[in-house]
């Protein structure tokens, strides 16, 4: 991964910067605050007074893990954080554990600060779809073009030592409901692309059809990214006007763009994952905390079509704030986890996550 700024290491190259408490950072600029039901209005809402839903959130998740994936470190660099003796949720003194990210074997010597490594593609090409390596692109599609579904039309399922699971281009894809719906809607989106080309060219290989049903998918994904999220997340004319690929780009991720600055998003996460019909009934209710990695029979019947209506109808609730501000405080904490960041402790990685 690439370092924007210059390193902040003790030795220059590879020791850790010591700084304050990350949880006790998170506690304060994180701290949510129960501002009553819905009926008060919108919770979040654009710079220009427009009344998003939650896909903005959930969307900002579903291109996050397009675009990044520290490789995890070996378990000998231990960097767990202790819990405050204030702290409302967790037991004081307790420690959450964390472990410092692998370091790039060419980097952490002189003349080269350590980096950590991307384990996906940095590109907004759809790899939380379709994988990043041959392998599992393979694992994941048919003969004849299509994506592995399982019953239901949901993502494929896999056994594992832990039970089954959702198979995806990306390992969190079962990290929470929300998450894992669109990864399901995008499955099922290649798969229509492929039964609408197989209509038209009936003599296309299984490979051309998956190939041209990938490119329209991703597409659409970055189209969506471009022309809807962007736009409301950093204003109309933030964005430039495209000028046609330009090879000489660096498409490789930032640490402080993986780190710190796209984690603005956790301040607008809502903590309820609910489910509705197409009447607008509540279907399933149940909190965010409690919903993690939820098991892929519950998934089933809760049903993806009800977890993106819910998405696409509502806002996040328990959350009172502008775009702008979310980011202003992602830039506060940008500023505060720049000694870990460029120290590739991930220690920033924590603020907003355990809310």
């Amino acid at each position: 991964m690439l370092g924007w700024g210059r390193a902040n290491f003790v030795d220059g190259v590879n020791e850790m910067t010591p700084g304050p408490n990350p949880r006790e950072i998170s506690n304060i600029v994180v701290a949510q605050t129960d501002i009553g039901d819905d009926e008060e209005g919108p919770h979040l809402v654009d710079d220009a007074g427009v009344a998003l839903s939650g896909m903005m959130y959930a969307w900002g998740q579903f291109i996050d893990h397009d675009l990044d994936l520290q490789k995890e470190g070996t378990g000998t660099d231990d960097i767990s954080i202790k819990v405050p003796a204030d702290d409302e949720f967790l037991p004081p003194g307790s420690m959450i554990p964390l472990t410092r990210v692998a370091i790039d074997p060419a980097t952490g010597v002189t003349g080269h600060p350590a980096a950590a490594i991307n384990t996906v593609t940095g590109w907004l090409d759809g790899s939380q779809i379709y994988g990043s390596d041959a392998a599992t692109a393979a694992s994941l599609r048919t003969a004849d073009g299509h994506m592995k579904v399982s019953a239901g039309d949901n993502l494929p399922i896999v056994e594992t030592e832990h039970g089954n699971v959702f198979a995806a281009g990306d390992v969190r894809a079962q990290e929470n409901p929300d998450l894992t719906a669109l990864q399901v809607l995008f499955v099922r989106e290649h798969n229509y692309q492929v039964d609408r080309l197989h209509e038209d060219h009936p003599n296309w290989s299984g490979d051309k059809l998956y190939e041209t049903a990938k490119a329209i998918t991703t597409a659409e994904m970055v189209n969506i990214t471009y022309n809807e999220f962007l736009p409301h997340l950093l204003g109309e004319d933030a964005i430039k006007p495209y000028n046609g690929y330009d090879r000489t780009a660096d498409a490789r991720i930032t640490e402080e763009f993986a780190g710190a600055a796209f984690r603005f998003g956790h301040s607008i996460v809502s903590d309820e994952i609910s489910a509705t019909s197409n009447l607008g009934a509540f279907t399933s209710e149940q909190t965010l905390a409690q919903s993690f990695f939820e098991d892929t029979a519950t998934f089933k019947a809760t049903g993806a079509d009800g977890l993106l209506r819910h998405l696409a109808g509502t806002w996040p609730t328990r959350w009172t704030l502008t775009l702008s501000m979310a980011c202003e405080t992602s830039c506060s904490i940008l500023r505060t986890a720049w000694i870990w960041q460029r120290s590739i402790s991930n220690a920033a990685m924590i603020l907003g996550w355990v809310h």
